[in-house]
């Protein structure tokens, strides 16, 4: 990289405005993140194939089993 756009670069970066700006920026960004992870429910599959998390893997199994009879 050109080292006139580097030192320009630099002198972006370091000015205290942009800083600021910057990590108002990150700030929102994070507290988007959060808003996002608060309004999804989190339901992690134990296994694959399983919909639900409160049944365990033996349950799961048997419901397949009597459901498809």
């Amino acid at each position: 990289m050109d080292t006139q756009f580097q030192q320009k670069l630099n002198s972006i970066k370091d000015n205290p405005k942009i800083k600021k700006a910057l990590e108002v920026f990150e700030n929102a960004q994070k507290t988007y993140e959060q808003a996002i992870d608060a309004m999804t429910i989190k339901q992690k599959p134990r296994y694959k194939g399983s919909y639900s998390s409160s049944l365990s893997k033996k349950d799961y199994y048997a419901n397949i089993s009597t459901t498809t009879r």
